[in-house]
């Protein structure tokens, strides 16, 4: 199956995206942008000379490397695509993704045993490719072992990787332009190619949420974690869409399993706590809203809720103590800083000092 767009769509994005390339001639990701359109095109020569141009203007650009990595790949220029992927991983050696493009080329190559150790970093680094690796039947225990059918589905992999890549990217285009049903069907065609990649549901359940469509979102949330439970944005984004049908215990339920996953992610625990406030269950929310402000101090509106919560539960010092580091922030928010005051009044502190306010620019 060959990568199929409608022409007359992918040339208008050409011709957009070299107007905003002559526009902003130094911006890397609009160069990155328009050499994935020229990708399509086949215009290989055009495609290099944009992600080259993206690495003079940001040499440590990851993504427009392995870009050009890939398309060497395509053009089955196995030894120029080895070089580059071991310079991306010589700026990110935790990349999985990079780890495993290295070892689809070294078993290219024929270097069974290099491949093995890029393949073992990756899976160490990633869940997702560890799971590929048990699939294709390449991984057991701890080890990377080779034979013809986990070989063949591992260079399988490889080819298709890009094509995938691409389906990818034209989806996100098509979403970026408001046309949802375009970016689905690049998302499905991308999924009939990489039946494996939890990508494509992820990202088309995410249009159906913001579609407001939450049953058919939930649907392609429960693929992605079916095809890689650990997924926890697909946890998260599912107990989004339990949330916008109005069942909290669902939406408890994937939301608890997402931070699991992901514990020292701010914002998750953030919306946890923001859940259990609406089941009313506030110390539970107060210890999440506490655990997302350890993680990242600076997160106001956790900071905000926290105080709400304080306030609610009857806990005005603990309220107040939230509110005046909120007030260090927001000093030019005259209403929050009244609101302080009088709780100030309530509980004998003083009033504050209005003199540190920030003037308006």
């Amino acid at each position: 199956m060959g990568i199929s767009h409608r022409p007359v769509e992918i040339d208008l994005m050409v011709r957009s995206a070299q107007e905003n390339v002559d526009a902003n001639p130094g911006y890397a990701d609009l160069r990155n942008q328009l050499g994935l359109l020229y990708t399509l095109k086949k215009k290989y020569q055009e495609a290099r000379a944009q992600f080259q141009q993206a690495l003079m203007i940001n040499p440590f650009y990851l993504e427009a490397r392995l870009n050009l990595a890939f398309l060497h790949i395509r053009q089955k220029n196995w030894e120029e695509a080895e070089v580059l992927l071991k310079e991306c991983i010589a700026t990110e050696p935790d990349d999985s993704l990079c780890n495993h493009t290295l070892g689809v080329v070294f078993l290219m190559r024929g270097n069974k045993i290099r491949a093995i150790g890029s393949f073992e970093r990756a899976a160490e680094l990633d869940p997702f490719h560890r799971l590929q690796y048990e699939k294709f039947g390449a991984l057991r225990g701890d080890r990377i072992i080779l034979d013809g059918s986990s070989e063949r589905k591992l260079k399988e992999n490889g080819e298709n990787l890009h094509r995938v890549n691409l389906h990818h990217f034209v989806g996100q285009c098509y979403a970026e332009m408001g046309e949802i049903a375009k970016a689905v069907r690049e998302f499905r065609k991308a999924n009939r190619i990489h039946s494996d990649d939890y990508r494509c549901p992820l990202n088309i359940g995410k249009l159906y949420e913001l579609q407001g469509k939450y049953k058919k979102a939930i649907e392609e949330f429960q693929k992605a974690v079916a095809t890689f439970p650990e997924c926890g944005m697909a946890h998260a984004h599912m107990s989004y869409a339990y949330a916008g049908i109005g069942d909290l215990d669902k939406a408890l339920v994937c939301l608890k399993r997402a931070v699991e996953i992901h514990p020292q992610y701010a914002d998750l625990r953030y919306q946890l706590g923001l859940l259990y406030e609406d089941r009313e269950m506030y110390q539970e929310a107060i210890h999440e809203l506490r655990k997302a402000l350890e993680i990242h101090p600076k997160y106001l509106f956790a900071r905000i809720n926290l105080g709400v919560l304080y306030e609610k539960s009857g806990q005005i010092d603990e309220a107040l103590e939230q509110y005046k580091k909120v007030a260090e922030l927001v000093t030019e928010d005259v209403d929050f800083v009244n609101r302080i005051d009088q709780m100030k009044k309530q509980t004998g502190y003083p009033p504050h000092d209005h003199s540190n306010r920030l003037e308006q620019p």
